[in-house]
């Protein structure tokens, strides 16, 4: 899923539900762990591949923390752009330095 996409269905459909249910905050965080899982497949595979428990572990812990990111971005801003934008970035920069490291 490109970054748009992705960051539509995570912040305007899922993040927008959990606020109106749980409020702000929890969402947030319950939503980080959504948007984590959501990346298994992806870092399972890369990790069987090139990697080890460890990395996966670590990347797991990262993408929470990016899903919480880009949830206090949206949250605060109720624009896509900017967490699409960092999204964008992470995914960009991430993907030039797995060639080289």
């Amino acid at each position: 899923m490109n970054a748009f996409i992705e960051e539509f269905f995570h912040r305007a459909i899922i993040q927008s539900k959990l606020e109106r249910a749980l409020g702000q905050k929890k969402a947030i965080f319950y939503h980080g762990i959504i948007f984590a899982l959501c990346h298994i497949p992806g870092l399972a595979i890369y990790s069987l591949l090139y990697a080890d428990l460890i990395w996966f572990l670590w990347n797991f812990m990262f993408m929470f923390f990016c899903g919480i990111l880009f949830g206090i971005v949206f949250m605060k801003t109720r624009n896509l752009l900017p967490a699409v934008i960092f999204h964008y970035m992470h995914s960009w920069t991430g993907s030039w330095l797995l060639v080289f490291f």
